[in-house]
């Protein structure tokens, strides 16, 4: 299951402000949001981890950011 057209438009509205996100691995993150791309090819979201349920799957510095496919998000809404 992928993020509703809602999650998404929440998603842009977000940007550097923070989510919590769902991912279809079953991981659960705080993200800072940088950028949204969604794009035909490569829609991604570039954000600055802030806190995760799998740290071991961010190796070396935590203070840089990542992306994560869009298609990869099951959810995302106000931080907790």
């Amino acid at each position: 299951m992928n993020m509703t057209e809602s999650d998404l438009a929440y998603l842009k509205s977000r940007v550097d402000k923070l989510v919590s996100i769902e991912t279809t691995t079953g991981e659960h993150l705080i993200a800072k949001v940088i950028s949204v791309f969604d794009g035909e090819d490569n829609a991604d979201l570039f954000y600055e981890l802030v806190s995760t349920s799998t740290p071991d799957a961010y190796i070396g510095n935590q203070n840089c950011g990542y992306s994560l496919p869009l298609s990869e998000i099951i959810s995302v809404k106000a931080p907790q």
